[in-house]
């Protein structure tokens, strides 16, 4: 396989990145199964025009450069400490790319695009239903936090 890693304009990349986006709710948002999966095109788009949300995109060129992965960052200026920072929205290889060093390759390339743009801090999420974790720390990041959520 031949991946490609760049970062698109989501407007470009929103048909095949939908079908990913629920494709990874699937997987990881199991506690959230009772809701409507309904991402916002639109807002997603104005985001990504602004420079608030970055899409970083894997395709397959051996597959017609088709859309395998995704990772989406929001990026802006720590309210706290005013270092420039980047929240991941969504990390998501199709399960047929997680061999090998796939995702540790995609997420370097997503740390040194965000170098480029001043990013100083990166700051992931993972769900109890992958290992998602155990690679970010494996790739130096530190385990800062537990998340929990209720429906109310």
């Amino acid at each position: 396989m031949n991946l490609i890693f760049s970062e698109e304009r989501f407007i470009d990349a929103w048909p095949e990145f939908k079908i990913l986006a629920e494709m990874h709710w699937q997987e990881t948002e199991l506690y959230r199964h009772g809701q409507t999966f309904l991402p916002d095109e639109k807002r997603y788009a104005e985001f990504n025009h602004s420079g608030f949300y970055r899409l970083f995109t894997v395709r397959d060129s051996d597959c017609d450069n088709r859309l395998v992965g995704d990772c989406g960052m929001y990026v802006t200026v720590s309210m706290h400490t005013q270092i420039p920072c980047a929240m991941e929205d969504t990390w998501f290889l199709l399960p047929s790319y997680r061999k090998g060093r796939n995702a540790i390759k995609f997420f370097k390339y997503i740390e040194e695009r965000l170098k480029l743009l001043g990013v100083r801090e990166i700051i992931c999420s993972t769900k109890i239903t992958n290992r998602a974790g155990s690679l970010l720390e494996y790739m130096g990041y530190q385990h800062i936090a537990n998340q929990y959520h209720k429906a109310v």
